[in-house]
Parts: C-alpha cells; structure tokens; sequence
C-alpha cells in the first residue's frame, strides 16, 4: 500500500517537474545541466517511409538537413531552423508596435489607423514604416515536427555544462533499472495515465532494467520524462537513450582531417559521405593482431607512426641489403598507422600487426635479377612466417605459374588451412589488369575511386588534383579494370606517412593506395572472426560493397557476390558493413538466387520526369517526359534463417527517381521462410502523348538476384585475438545488426561538418543570395530547374573568385514552388513564396 501511495501522490506534480526538470538529466544520482538549442533538432522518421515523404516532412517545417543528403535522407536526422525572413510595421514615437510575417506578404498589413504619432524630443520622424527583420523559426519547426504523423519522434539538441551546441538529442525512449525493492508493477500508473510502453530488456543491460517508450507528442521531452521516474525514488537509474550524429573525433593525428577515404566531409571537391564507413567499423574493430604481409620494396620499421605494429621481415632483394623502401612503408601506414598519437596518419586497422617482405628494389624498379622466384619466395615466406592477409602492391607484363602456384597454395593451405586472404592494386595504366591480378581466381582486384564516387580516370572531373606546371602529367593515370575487377577503394590524393623529409609525402595515388585500405578492412573482419576461410571473407568484403556512382551494376554467373560492372566491380569498399557480416552467428548463404517476376504488376503512380544520364541504357533518349509507374513483386522461399536480412537487385528502377538509372530492389514482408521483392518499371509518354514503352524493360523481363543473410537478435562477441586488458564483447553484443547499402550519402552516424553554401533568404520572395566558399577562380554556369525538371532560368559565365563569393540572383518571374538552383558541381535547394 505503501508504494501505491507514492506513485498515486507523485501524479499531482508530474507536470510540474517536466517544467522545472527539462533543462538537466540525473547521471550517478547527480543533475548533469544541459542547454537546449535554439537551432538544432533530432527526428526519427516513422517506419517505411519514401525518401520523397522525408522531403515532404523536411520542407514543410522550414528546415535544412545536416546529416545526409536530399537524395538519400537517413531514418535519423539532423536539422537546423531557419532564420526567415518577414516584415513589420515599426512606430517610431510609440511605445508599442504591431508585428507579422504573414507569408512574408509586404502589402498583406496596414498601418493601424488609431496609432497617432507622438510628439517626442529626438523623434524627428514619425512616420510609420514597414520594415524587413529576420526570425529563428525553431519553435514553429519543433510544432509542425511533434504535430506529423510521420515523424516517430522529435527532440531538441542541447550542450553540456553550456558548451558549444553538441550534436546530441534524445531518441523516443529512455531506460530504467528499478530497485530491488521494487517492480514494474509499481509504476502501473505512471505508465498507464501517460500511454507509456514497457520492454524487459534484462537480457542485453542487465536485471530490472526496463525500455520505457513514448508517444510523439512526449518525444520533445524524453529528458524530462526520464527524470519524472528517477524522481519516484524506485529507480537505481534512469536516463535517456540519447543520440548523437556527428562531432565525434576520431584521431588526433594531424592529418586526419585529409583522410577523406575514412571519412569523406566533402574534402577536395568530394561527396560528403563517400569513404569506406571507418569510423563505423571502429566500433566493433581495429585489426588487433591480425598479421598482414607487405610483400612490397620494403618498411621503415623505425617509423613512429608504425614502428609498434611492424613484426620482423625478410629481405628477398639481392641489389639492396637494407630492407628500406618507399612505396611498401606507405602501403603499410595506409593498413596500420597507429591511431590517436598525433603523428602523421591514422590507419584502417590501426591494431593490426605488418609483416614487412621485401622482392624488389626501393625504387620501384622491377627488373632486379630472379623477379619471378624473388616474388615468389617472398610469398612463401610470408604464409610460412604465420601471414593471415597478403598485400601485394604490383603486377607484372608476364604469366608465371611459380607465382600462380605460390598464391593459390596460399589461398588455399595458408592460416592453418583456412587460407590467406589476397589482395592486390588493378595497376594505374587505364587499361586492363595485369598478372597475376588479371587472372588468378583467389585475388581480390582493387581499383580506385575519386572523393565523387567515380573510377580514377586520366583528367577526371573529380581528380582532387589542382594544376601544377612543374608536374604537368601529376594526376593523369586512370584505375584498370576489367571481368576480374573485385571492388574499388579510394585512392585518390591518399594523406600518407611521412616517408622522406626529403620526399614529398604529401599524397598517395594509384590503385597500390586503394588496396591496402581492403586488405586492411580484412584485418578487421579477422579479429572479429578469426575462424573465417579466405573465400568467406572475400565473400563479405565483395557482398557488403556499395553500389555507387553513375555506373549500371548487373548481378551475373560469373560474379556471384552481388551486383557488379566493369569498371567499379561490387562497388565501392564498405568497412562498416564487412564487420557487421563478420559477426560469429550471422550466416550468408552460399548460393546466389535468381527469379523472375512472378506478380501481376499494378500502376502506382503517374510522374513527370526529365531523363538524363542513365547509368543502365534505356531506349529513352534527354528530355521531360510521363511516366506510369509499375509494381513488380516476387515472392521467395528460403530454408528456416533467424532475423533474415534480404540483399537483392533487380533490372528494375527505384520508386523515388528513375533518373538515377541504378537498377534496384528491395525485400518487404521478410519472415524467417520467405519474403516479398520488390522494385518498379515505367511506362513512357512524350509530352504530346506519344508511347514509348516500357523502361527499362517490361515487367515479365524483370529477374531478380538475391542472397539471405541470417543475424542472431543477440550476437556473443569475444576475439581469440589478445586484447591485453581489453575485452569488447560486451560492446560488440549491444551494436545492432544493420547493414548500410546507402548508394552515395551519409546514412547512419558518419560525421561531417555541412557546407557552408547556401541559399538566403530562403523561401524568398524576388532576390535571393547565394554564398559560395569556392576553391578556383573563373567563370561558373548558374542554372535554376524547377521540380518537374524543367530549366526556368540560366545565367552563363557569372564570375566567381577564389574565397567566399556573394552571389545575387534575381527570381522574381518564377512562381511560386521548389526549385533546385544548379551552379558549377553544386547544388541548392530554395522554396519561391
């Protein structure tokens, strides 16, 4: 009876505390102030949203989006109000004045007749005037959030201890771990009065800890809410499931700003969110002890930024006693570079362990005498000397099966029987793969790809290179490629180790940059699961690529661990998703699936489109055109698999933009026997009615590929790798499995600071500002598209200096609407009202 009192007494003052508790949480008994923003908020989306809903959502609220892109927008995100513009009536020699927005309408309001001016000493004029300001929309945005039925929740983000705005807000639960004394059943009513649900989660935090989950319209408040339940006196804890997107810090080590193949926030010219998901992957793992072989010119074992994680070598050059060498300590840094100590790099594995083998001379020169048995033997010796991944950064103009035998009794006999992983660069001449890369079938092939997401080619338009007339031909190589091509990995202006005070160590370019970030991204799938085969983690490493850039990625016999094309192979690496399908319990099945459209398709939907630059040829030629919208749906059977994950294709288009030309398709309905596929194909019209057919093809031509991949709710994590004192599996239990099939932008938690262009006012009424922070200095083509697709309005060679550039442009005749204003590589989205 007791306790029922002090729930029932507690109900009269809830709403109070929330009031006067909104601005703190309790941590360890203690209230912890925080400072709520007045700019950023946190929304989760509701379930199965389109990307277009999540549009719809972003715009109505007036706000912009800070993790993500338009084109892909996360289920979490990120947003920042506005500050809008509006007009009011200002009265010089009163006390009081009228104020409006009022749609920003400057004829929408009057002066209020019965305000007379007043005579004052200093009012020279008392004329009323009507005057332009600025306002914070923040409060308007957290209303129309909390109030949208497609919106699951919505917080505010706050700083701690009144320091800079953190990315931190809370998502729509909190946790409670109850005290001994008492059960859930004491807060019945707390939880039946405010529609609060309960989760026993005891198995993943513990015994008595309980998820207690909210309506929407209590999500602006969770931090409140969870110090109501704290304040019962019944709680051990009770604290929020905050959630933060971005400002994380990852290294310290100077250079690590440059690293845009870990993490891409738009250096160089770059697409913020093309890398290979490190900072992801550093949650599960580093590569502790996992040993990697560069069978290169050689090491600089006395590096500081390497000298702990090298183990001894071997010297198989005959024309150098020393096992220094240039190319394969930059190879090693790009693997192993001790992380967080403020020199140089930070590595892929930053634990792993580099075996140092040197088969030719330190300058690259690939003539010394013996070639074949020195490679050869430097291969053998590396598998001998307990090797678990062999990176090899060369290729030669010549067959030799000494080599070819060396490798696959490698691939097949090395780690114990489970076998050595293989990786080697594609070579850097444009053209197609050399031996031994070209043809062995245990290889994984590595190309290179740009900061844009596209295949290294020779003067491309993301080649991250600025001009320099001493080093005309800097820059000019292109990735090779080829039906043997694996994946691709960045390799594009790589920061590298310092390697020479008298070298320039500025960058690390070609393929023999982008393969060591695969073999390393291997190092972390073997600490994770160091009882994997070879063919097993290439599989995972292929398998979990993204598809990206304006390539056409077809599943084929021949390239069965997902869908490939020609010059990107799988696509590019994914390091997040590789450890995410490493983890002991999840089960790939070992045979790629293919099935045609079996359901009926139905018109979803009727759309006006311009079509352009399609990845996968369709017969459409440029231009705006109708479109109707077909469903095509499969349905699978598959044996018995826990928590199934689905990584189909189709040759059918998205649903959201066909325009983007990437075949695609996606599971619904997923069981643990069987699933829906799904995906969709377009009628076309011409604007005068005309028939053009389907696109890309008709629904009974659609096949689609698909592979199961099954994932234990709980996965029990623990490395037979040493930690010393480190043990991770708790950590590594508590990570969710979700794999990150984004195509080109940030999806999950990926950091980055958004770019400072942008669009003011916005919406705007007849002349809006475009700020631009450009890199080069020249003449830039601005062009404005409204939402059909359809350009309103080009401005050509408007000059542009190098720095921050203000740019006006006047949009009075536009009506009303959205509109994408193109200028250069980038583009700004602006509402005209």
């Amino acid at each position: 009876m007791k306790k029922r009192i002090l729930v029932c007494v507690f109900f009269s003052f809830i709403i109070t505390h929330i009031l006067a508790q909104s601005g703190y949480y309790y941590y360890k008994g203690q209230p912890k102030s925080v400072t709520y923003s007045t700019r950023i908020l946190f929304v989760h989306f509701a379930a199965n949203l389109t990307n277009t809903q999540k549009q719809d959502v972003i715009s109505n609220a007036s706000v912009d989006l800070l993790n993500g892109n338009l084109t892909n927008i996360p289920n979490y995100v990120k947003l920042q109000s506005r500050i809008v513009s509006g007009w009011h009536w200002v009265y010089p020699c009163l006390i009081e004045s009228k104020t409006s927005n009022n749609n920003n309408k400057k004829d929408s309001i009057k002066p209020d007749p019965n305000y007379m001016p007043v005579p004052c000493e200093g009012c020279p004029d008392c004329t009323p005037r009507y005057e332009y300001y600025e306002y914070n929309n923040f409060d308007n945005a957290l209303y129309q959030l909390s109030n949208n039925s497609n919106v699951r929740s919505v917080s505010k983000g706050f700083s701690y201890l009144g320091g800079i705005v953190a990315s931190t807000g809370t998502e729509e639960n909190f946790y409670i771990k109850i005290k001994p004394a008492f059960t859930i059943n004491d807060f019945t009513g707390l939880l039946t009065n405010y529609s609060f649900v309960t989760q026993d989660v005891s198995t993943d935090f513990g015994s008595r800890v309980y998820k207690i989950s909210v309506t929407r319209d209590k999500s602006t408040d969770l931090m409140g809410w969870a110090n109501v339940f704290y304040n019962t006196g019944m709680c051990e804890y009770s604290t929020p499931n905050f959630l933060e997107i971005g400002n994380i810090t990852c290294s310290n080590d100077p250079r690590w700003p440059e690293q845009w193949g870990l993490l891409n926030i738009g250096q160089y010219n770059g697409i913020p969110g093309a890398d290979i998901r490190a900072v992801n992957a550093w949650q599960f793992t580093k590569g502790n002890n996992v040993k990697v072989a560069v069978i290169d010119d050689g090491a600089l074992p006395s590096h500081p930024d390497l000298a702990a994680n090298y183990l001894p070598g071997f010297n198989f050059d005959p024309n150098s006693t020393s096992i220094i060498g240039w190319h394969g300590a930059k190879s090693a840094g790009a693997i192993a570079a001790i992380a967080d100590n403020g020199i140089d790099i930070t590595g892929i594995a930053p634990e792993s362990k580099i075996i140092p083998v040197k088969v030719f001379n330190s300058n690259d020169d690939a003539v010394s005498i013996g070639l074949a048995d020195q490679l050869t033997k430097g291969i053998n010796w590396a598998v001998d000397n307990g090797a678990e991944i062999l990176y090899c950064g060369w290729g030669v103009n010549f067959e030799s099966e000494m080599i070819d035998r060396a490798l696959t009794d490698a691939a097949i006999s090395g780690r114990n029987g489970k076998g050595c992983l293989l990786v080697f660069p594609t070579g850097n001449e444009n053209s197609a793969i050399r031996f031994p890369t070209a043809t062995h079938p245990d290889i994984i092939a590595v190309g290179a790809i740009t900061p844009c997401n596209s295949r290294k080619i020779p003067i491309s338009g993301c080649d991250a290179y600025p001009y320099d007339p001493a080093f005309p031909e800097f820059g000019k190589w292109g990735s090779n490629y080829g039906t043997n091509l694996g994946l691709m990995a960045p390799g594009v202006r790589m920061p590298a180790i310092n390697v020479d005070p008298s070298y320039s160590a500025t960058d690390f370019n070609g393929t023999s940059a982008a393969a060591p970030l695969v073999a390393g991204t291997g190092a972390l799938v073997l600490e994770i699961n160091p009882n994997l085969t070879q063919s097993q983690v290439r599989k995972i490493i292929e398998l979990s690529s993204n598809k990206v850039g304006n390539y056409c990625y077809n599943w084929t016999p021949a390239h069965p661990n997902g869908a490939w094309n020609i010059e990107m192979g799988y696509g590019r690496l994914n390091a997040y998703n590789a450890a995410q399908l490493a983890r002991p319990g999840v089960t790939i099945s070992n045979t790629t699936y293919n099935v045609t459209s079996q359901a009926s398709n139905a018109v979803t939907g009727n759309i006006a489109m311009t079509f352009n630059n399609l990845a996968c040829p369709t017969t459409l030629p440029f231009g705006l055109f109708f479109l109707k919208r077909h469903e095509v749906t499969a349905t699978i059977n598959y044996a018995n698999t826990p928590n199934p994950v689905i990584i189909c294709s189709s040759n059918g288009f998205t649903q959201a933009n066909p325009n983007d030309g990437r075949h695609w398709a996606e599971a619904i309905n997923v069981t643990n026997t069987s699933a829906t596929l799904r995906t969709y194909v377009y009628y076309g019209y011409n604007s005068i009615g005309q028939e053009l057919g389907w696109i890309p093809t008709s629904p009974s031509s659609i096949t689609f590929s698909y592979v199961v991949v099954g994932s234990p709710v709980n996965i029990d994590y623990q490395s037979t790798q040493s930690k010393g004192s480190i043990t991770k599996a708790d950590s590594i239990k508590k990570i969710p499995f979700k794999l990150d099939f984004a195509d080109d932008i940030i999806v999950n938690d990926i950091p980055f600071e958004f770019s400072k262009n942008r669009i003011t006012p916005n919406p705007v009424i007849n002349l809006l500002t475009l700020k631009i922070n450009s890199e080069i200095e020249g003449a830039q083509n601005i062009e404005i598209v409204n939402s059909l697709g359809v350009k309103v309005k080009s401005i050509l060679n408007k000059s542009v200096s190098k720095g921050v550039n203000t740019l006006s442009i006047d949009v009075s005749g536009l009506s009303r609407g959205i509109y994408l204003l193109k200028c250069g590589t980038s583009t700004y989205k602006f509402i005209k009202s």
